[in-house]
């Protein structure tokens, strides 16, 4: 299933209306979301692929906008560069099939890694969908 850029701003603007981000809950937090989904929507759109500076972007944000992200995932826990590009970009709720688009993998892979990154957060075999619940909770 191919998911567009106006399906991916739609479903932004739904979960808007919808998910609790607690006392960040304003809309300069929520604009920010927008803008760095955007950045990240029309690189796909004009075919190209992210840049180290993109990615350092993407980093940077999740850290501004979730202050207490890193600490749900410690050094000792070792992911590797792509599981974390996968609890950046899911954070943001970008669809499986757009991250596997932005990290040249197939959809796949990217349920795959989920899976494996929630074992690795709770010691527990999980789903991906068993991890969209940690990654939302952060």
């Amino acid at each position: 299933m191919i998911i567009t850029k106006q399906k991916e701003i739609d479903l932004l603007n739904k979960d808007n209306t919808t998910l609790k981000y607690g006392y960040r809950e304003e809309v300069p937090f929520l604009k920010k979301i927008a803008e760095v989904r955007g950045h990240f929507l029309k690189i796909l759109e004009e075919g190209a692929m992210p840049k180290a500076e993109d990615w350092m972007m993407l980093e940077s944000s999740i850290y501004e906008l979730f202050p207490n992200f890193s600490n749900h995932f410690p050094e000792e826990m070792e992911l590797s560069y792509d599981e974390k590009k996968v609890c950046w970009l899911s954070k943001l709720k970008l669809s499986n099939a757009v991250v596997a688009k932005l990290m040249v993998k197939s959809p796949q892979a990217i349920t795959s890694i989920k899976s494996r990154l929630y074992t690795k957060i709770t010691k527990l075999k999980g789903t991906s969908q068993d991890f969209y619940s940690i990654i939302n909770s952060i």
